[in-house]
């Protein structure tokens, strides 16, 4: 096995073993996602897959077609263990999610479909940075630090610039981000 298969099986693990630990976080009461954000997310990922696989794509449509599958899981998932769903916010971010289906639907190019699935990626996440930068401890870091490293391998094999780096580049600043709020918790704790 090259190395570089090595690395895409790693990364494609990683982004199979996170929504399992996930959904465990959830069933405990540790994660509590965002509604809206889990079905923008299957969304996003399911336009990514079929954008990357329209263009050709050999290396970053993997990790997207891990994720539209999985995103299904999670969103099911939130159904039961989730909260929202209903706030303007979540009205907004579906509305743009949807434009960003219709866009994909117009555009005939896979880069513009990409980037309006990675923009309504991004609307569709805003639900859940508000909750966890409100409430910290409402989501666990775990999945986060596996889809971070998921992508990062990802990021690694795809190397110089592509179409290919979009997708991966957005998700692993989302999860980045996503853990800064998360970890704000850990750091208000200390110095209270």
């Amino acid at each position: 096995m090259t190395v570089t298969a090595a690395l895409i099986t790693l990364s494609v693990a990683l982004a199979l073993i996170s929504p399992i630990v996930y959904a465990i976080s959830m069933v405990q009461g540790c994660s509590k996602p965002a509604r809206m954000t889990r079905f923008i997310v299957w969304l996003a990922a399911t336009i990514s897959f079929f954008s990357l696989w329209a263009d050709g794509s050999t290396v970053a449509v993997w990790l997207a077609g891990v994720f539209a599958f999985r995103n299904t899981f999670l969103l099911l998932m939130s159904l039961k263990y989730g909260v929202g769903g209903v706030t303007t916010i979540d009205k907004y971010s579906f509305v743009i999610a949807i434009a960003g289906l219709i866009g994909w639907q117009l555009a005939g190019d896979p880069l513009v479909a990409l980037l309006f699935a990675i923009a309504a990626d991004f609307v569709g996440f805003v639900p859940a940075l508000i909750k966890t930068y409100k409430e910290p401890s409402s989501e666990g870091p775990w999945f986060y630090y596996l889809e971070s490293t998921a992508v990062l391998l990802n990021i690694i094999v795809i190397g110089a610039w592509s179409i290919d780096l979009l997708f991966p580049v957005h998700i692993l600043l989302t999860n980045v981000l996503m853990l800064g709020l998360i970890f704000r918790r850990m750091k208000s704790s200390v110095n209270t």
